[in-house]
């Protein structure tokens, strides 16, 4: 996975999980410091914190399809790559 070489701290710190029928939505942080290589770029050293909602459909207990999204540009910005 991607993220856990470029971030092995990650974590998605999960603040609230809602769910109804066959769906559960979640609202949450993902949370990390960036010591490995990430987009090309090397390393910053710098930590990231950032909206996280995820929402998964279920079928038999088992999760069948996710979509979720995280604010892409604030971890940039976090992580000094843009203005």
């Amino acid at each position: 996975m991607r993220i856990r070489s470029a971030f092995p701290d990650f974590r998605n710190a999960l603040d609230l999980i809602v769910a109804e029928g066959d769906i559960a939505v979640s609202y949450g942080r993902n949370v990390g410091t960036n010591t490995g290589e990430f987009i090309g770029m090397p390393p910053t050293g710098k930590t990231i914190d950032i909206l996280s909602v995820g929402m998964l459909r279920f079928r038999d207990g088992r999760a069948i399809e996710r979509w979720g999204f995280s604010d892409s540009l604030s971890m940039m910005q976090q992580l000094g790559l843009v203005g």
